[in-house]
């Protein structure tokens, strides 16, 4: 088994958090805008190893032990796993495995479970909870936990207002598309997606 405390599993946690920070910003991306950009060989394989180190953290997971009630270490495999059934992250672990490229071929709307890794990101909280720094640096972290949560939760957002509009772009109301334009003196608005008709209500 493998100590909640040790240092491999501590470094595994980082390195699955920051693959979670970089999904963090790039599924909202993908799945909002879709840019051809993220279809080249190299985001393929990006994908592809990024899903083998989620799935190897689930499996990982049941081999960690964790602090009873009573205060003790758990070392006992049964007593693992039941405990980390009893766990919500668990089941959004394997519904973002609905998400990875190999399920998602077989339909194309399963890719949006991707959008359950970001929930990976939460593993902050138990990396601060259970690191051995001092309450102040302790306090330092969770402000940066805040801040991270915050820039996630505004990519997220500003992510899906956009599915909105280009969604509400194809209901035409008396020959009026239901789109809404954003100022026309932003960078690049030529290329922009919201801009393929003339039609608008305004």
């Amino acid at each position: 088994m493998i100590s909640y405390k040790s240092t491999f599993r501590i470094r595994w946690d980082i390195f699955v958090l920051v693959l979670a920070v970089i999904n963090g910003i790039y599924i909202p991306l993908k799945l909002s805008f879709d840019p051809p950009e993220m279809k080249t060989q190299v985001f393929k394989i990006f994908d592809i190893i990024v899903d083998i180190f989620f799935i190897s953290d689930i499996v990982i997971h049941f081999f960690v032990t964790y602090i009873n009630k009573k205060g003790n270490e758990v070392f006992q495999f049964g007593s693992i796993a039941s405990n980390h059934f009893k766990s919500v992250a668990l089941y959004f672990d394997l519904l973002s495995v609905l998400g990875i490229g190999l399920v998602a071929h077989i339909n194309p709307l399963l890719r949006n479970f991707g959008f359950f890794k970001l929930f990976k990101i939460l593993k902050i909280k138990n990396l601060i909870n259970n690191s051995t720094m001092t309450d102040s640096s302790k306090a330092v972290a969770n402000i940066f936990k805040l801040v991270l949560y915050l820039c996630i939760i505004l990519n997220v957002i500003a992510c899906f207002l956009y599915s909105v509009v280009l969604i509400n772009s194809k209901i035409v109301i008396d020959g009026r598309a239901m789109k809404w334009y954003p100022p026309l003196d932003f960078i690049n608005y030529n290329e922009s997606k919201l801009f393929q008709d003339d039609y608008t209500l305004f």
